[in-house]
Formats: C-alpha cells, structure tokens, sequence
C-alpha cells in the first residue's frame, strides 16, 4: 500500500470517529443543509469518492497526497497560517455586520463537527469539481494543453461553489447589498486561496488551510462572539 493510502485511510478514520462522535453526542446545526451534509450516508460517500478522486486527480497534475517533493511546511505550517488569516478575515466580516448569533455549532461540539465539515466541502466543492474540469476540459478536449490556463480558469470558476451556496439562501436574509458584497468577496478569496494550495501542494494542504480557517472562526471567534457581540 502507498504511503499516500495510509494516510488518506488513517485520515478516514479520524472522520469516522469524529462523525461517531456526534451520533453519541449529537447537536442540531445552524442550518438543516449543514445536518444532511454531515449524515452517516453523505459522510460514507464522501470517504468512498475521496480516495479514488485523489488518485485520479494526482493523474492530472496534482500532486498526490503524501508526494514526497512536498515538504511538510508546504503541506501543513503554510496552509495553516493562510487559513488563520482567511478567518481573522471572516472575523472582522462578523465584527463590522454582525451575523446571526446561532452562526456556529457551540463548542466542544465544534470540534468534531467542523473537523467532518472541513473534510466534507474539500472533497465536494474542491477535489470533486476540479477532478471533474481536468479530467474533461484539459484532458479530453484540450488534449493535455495549456495546463496552468485550464487550471486557473477551472479555479475562478469553482471558487464560486461555497459563495454562492452560503449566501443564495435564506438564512442571511434582511442583510445590506454591502454585506454580501463583502462576504462573497472574502468567501470567494479564500476558496481561491485553497484552489491554488491543492494545484501546488496536493489535498492535505487546501485542508489544513480549511482545518485552521475552522479553528479560528467557528471554533475560537464562535465562542467569543457570543460574549463580545452580544
């Protein structure tokens, strides 16, 4: 088995006992969307695309999981200090508008809650998508050319999925045009952000950007918000 299996199938598991977790332990989500996500059935789907989808998409240009010409500053301490800068900037989205107080998942909850949520939006909004754009745009219709303009415009185009998932529903309805000009603006960003970490770096690290974006914004500023905006 590859280095790179190993990990993914002991990444699995960590997803499995977080989601298990919450099935002892549970806690209703903010929004009905976030439970269906972060159902056993979603979940198991996820973790049964995930490894395949990887495999594929390291066939397209993207480095593997574990690719050995990535170091771990690349693949974890980058990542992670671009997505605690990403959520310093949905703090300051949340300090200058105020969101709905039951924004977040409260803690300790949020910890198991967000580390399955993290794993879920990487794989359908980010691996899945791209997979889906290389494997048809650059591979079959392009024939392999220009590999880094297929990319980047599969990119700009993706990165539109969580902004557009987030903020065309109901449950920020009543706020200012500004304020979801500014959201969309930071959301599509950071997605932007972590579009360019997987074409360089591979998977673990557009999640751990996501892991350290969850940490500061939902679970440090969900709890502190609730003292310091109410």
């Amino acid at each position: 088995m590859s280095r790179s299996r190993r990990v993914y199938l002991i990444l699995a598991g960590m997803i499995i006992a977080a989601r298990a977790t919450l099935s002892v332990w549970p806690i209703e989500a903010a929004d009905p969307s976030q439970s269906a996500a972060l159902s056993w059935s979603a979940v198991t789907a996820v973790l049964i695309l995930g490894l395949p989808a990887l495999e594929g998409i390291s066939r397209l240009g993207i480095p593997s999981l574990m690719n050995r010409e990535v170091s771990h500053r690349e693949r974890v301490a980058i990542p992670l200090a671009g997505g605690l800068v990403g959520g310093l900037g949905l703090v300051l989205w949340d300090i200058a508008f105020v969101l709905p107080r039951d924004l977040n998942v409260p803690f300790p909850h949020s910890v198991p809650f967000y580390f399955v949520g993290a794993f879920f939006v990487e794989v359908v909004q980010h691996l899945l998508p791209m997979l889906i754009w290389l494997g048809l745009v650059h591979r079959v219709l392009l024939g392999g050319r220009w590999p880094g303009t297929t990319y980047w415009v599969g990119a700009a185009l993706i990165a539109w999925v969580e902004p557009l998932g987030q903020l065309g529903g109901g449950f920020f309805e009543g706020y200012s045009r500004t304020f979801f000009v500014v959201a969309a603006a930071v959301t599509y960003a950071i997605n932007l952000a972590q579009l360019a970490l997987l074409r360089k770096s591979g998977f673990l690290a557009m999640l751990t950007y996501r892991l350290g974006l969850y940490f500061l914004w939902h679970i440090v500023w969900g709890t502190l918000r609730l003292t310091v905006l109410y």
